[in-house]
């Protein structure tokens, strides 16, 4: 089932309109924003999650934004759990490696949502910044690997996976 969201065009309320159109709407499955820096992509997918959240009465919801989860954070974290294997393999590895290393953690946590909540029918994904580093062998291992996995595991529930500049080198 598809989803329409009322889009706030002046979401900072200062008087400038970020989108020229009022309402977007999306199909169950993988979509791209992608778009030039500062163009807004980030703010639409933080509206729509927000919107989600508020929407949903038990929102199954995930949110990665490599800026936030990523790099240093991500390793942080796994020093105070203690998981030292992660941590050797991201200080040793390149950026793009440590973006593929988070992905398997945050494929790790969509099994655990779609687990957890059987009864559910309506799952959002957000990926915010996954492609910095990444090459185009990577980002296919991923679509393959963790998209398609998804999809076909769950048939017949409308999961949506949204991702901010996935596969796009700049403009």
């Amino acid at each position: 089932m598809s989803r329409k969201f009322k889009i706030e065009r002046d979401y900072y309320a200062d008087g400038e309109y970020l989108y020229k159109k009022k309402h977007v709407e999306f199909e169950p499955g993988l979509t791209v924003l992608v778009g030039c820096n500062g163009c807004g992509k980030t703010t639409l997918m933080r509206q729509i999650r927000l919107q989600v959240e508020k929407d949903l009465k038990n929102p199954c919801v995930l949110h990665y934004d490599n800026e936030k989860h990523g790099g240093m954070s991500s390793i942080e974290k796994s020093m105070f759990y203690g998981d030292m294997s992660f941590v050797a393999t991201s200080v040793t590895s390149s950026e793009g490696e440590r973006i593929a290393l988070n992905m398997q953690k945050m494929a790790s946590k969509i099994g655990r949502m779609m687990k957890e909540h059987p009864e559910e029918n309506e799952f959002w994904i957000f990926l915010d910044g996954i492609d910095s580093g990444f090459s185009i062998d990577a980002i296919e291992d991923l679509k393959r690997g963790l998209f398609d996995t998804i999809f076909n595991t769950y048939p017949g529930k409308d999961i949506y996976i949204l991702v901010r500049d996935f596969g796009s080198f700049g403009c």
